[in-house]
């Protein structure tokens, strides 16, 4: 079985730390020359505090987000600090060579602690891929891209939040936004913005004609969103008294990326691409579909056949706002039903595309 995204994700972060921090280690313990056995030993103690200390963070990275900064901040630090505790025995039972935690190894596990939790405070805030362009100013000047947006909307959320509450229905949210984020991650997604019940994920084009897979993972990413929020059914119910629906649009297209703002900068998605995949997720409950998937997300990602995926041509359907129709397809991971009903929708044009649908005002 093939691993997934995120563990092959895992994996490069774990070896990268890992030898990052070797080649601290043996630049600090570095003597001369001559005798390099204090930079060996240095680069194996602090290379397996660094794999230690990642292995930690990605075991333990569900309980520690479900608490506050402050409490992960003291449980790192206990943490850390019996790493090094630890690695220092381990090198000295295995080597027979004397090492022993210093002063300066307690105040660099300090340092370490402080540094990841802002790492990581930094990382949930802005996502990787976010944080990695803010650093490395790829987007300080606006630039244009390809790139598929996946709009998730929350069905009936309105009904939903006026039966819960505020408080309430924003812990509603909370839950179900955390339990899709590992379907998103897992392929290939990147979470762009939550605004209000609406999830809007992305992928760069580019990346994406590498293979075939990576094609399907973006067209089965609305699926397996919807399986990791049916598996927790019963706790949705037993705990707010329903479970989540989500309708979804996908679409494919240009425009442009760049930072925005001054106090809270961030990287902004614009273009006529974002306003028409919103429109067309809109679209949804008037057609009756959970999944709609415009034409050029469909002859981009579903060339060469998606045998496990099924699409139901609904010809071009007019949009509020556009001028020219879009061609979409209704996707779905079950195989049509067939029936004189279907037979006769392949003979006569369908309502959606020969009777200018437009769409109202969102409800929900």
């Amino acid at each position: 079985m093939a691993m997934s995204i995120k563990t092959r994700f895992r994996i490069r972060v774990m070896i990268a730390v890992t030898a990052i921090c070797a080649l601290i280690g043996a630049v600090i313990q570095w003597r001369s020359i001559d005798n390099l056995t204090p930079a060996m030993i240095g680069a194996l103690v602090v290379g397996l505090i660094g794999a230690c200390v990642c292995y930690f963070e990605m075991a333990f990275h569900d309980r520690l987000r479900r608490v506050s900064l402050g409490a992960a901040l003291a449980l790192r630090l206990v943490a850390y600090l019996a790493i090094v505790l630890m690695i220092g025995k381990l090198v000295r039972l295995v080597t027979g060579i004397p090492y022993e935690a210093s002063s300066s190894d307690i105040w660099g596990t300090l340092a370490l602690t402080f540094g990841f939790n802002f790492l990581f405070v930094l990382r949930r805030q802005f996502g990787t891929t976010n944080l990695i362009a803010l650093v490395t100013g790829r987007y300080r000047q606006p630039r244009q891209e390809e790139r598929a947006v996946l709009f998730l909307d929350l069905a009936g959320s309105t009904g939903t939040a006026e039966r819960l509450g505020d408080v309430r229905f924003h812990a509603f949210l909370d839950t179900l936004f955390t339990d899709m984020t590992d379907a998103i991650l897992d392929r290939g997604g990147e979470i762009y913005r939550y605004i209000g019940d609406e999830v809007i994920v992305t992928w760069q084009v580019p990346s994406l004609l590498k293979s075939a897979r990576r094609r399907h993972d973006v067209l089965d990413c609305f699926f397996a969103i919807r399986d990791a929020l049916a598996a927790n059914r019963s706790r949705y119910e037993a705990t707010f008294g329903t479970s989540p629906h989500f309708r979804g649009a996908l679409h494919v297209g240009p425009l442009v990326v760049g930072e925005m703002g001054d106090f809270k900068r961030e990287i902004v998605l614009l273009g006529d691409l974002m306003n028409t995949t919103s429109r067309i997720e809109s679209l949804c409950r008037d057609l009756g579909k959970d999944y709609l998937v415009s034409a050029a997300a469909h002859d981009l990602l579903a060339a060469g056949g998606m045998e496990d995926l099924h699409f139901e041509d609904l010809g071009p359907v007019r949009i509020r706002g556009k001028r020219v129709s879009i061609h979409l397809f209704a996707a779905s991971d079950k195989p049509p039903a067939t029936s004189t009903t279907d037979e006769a929708a392949k003979t006569c044009p369908t309502t959606a595309g020969t009777s200018g649908v437009t769409t109202p005002e969102k409800v929900d």
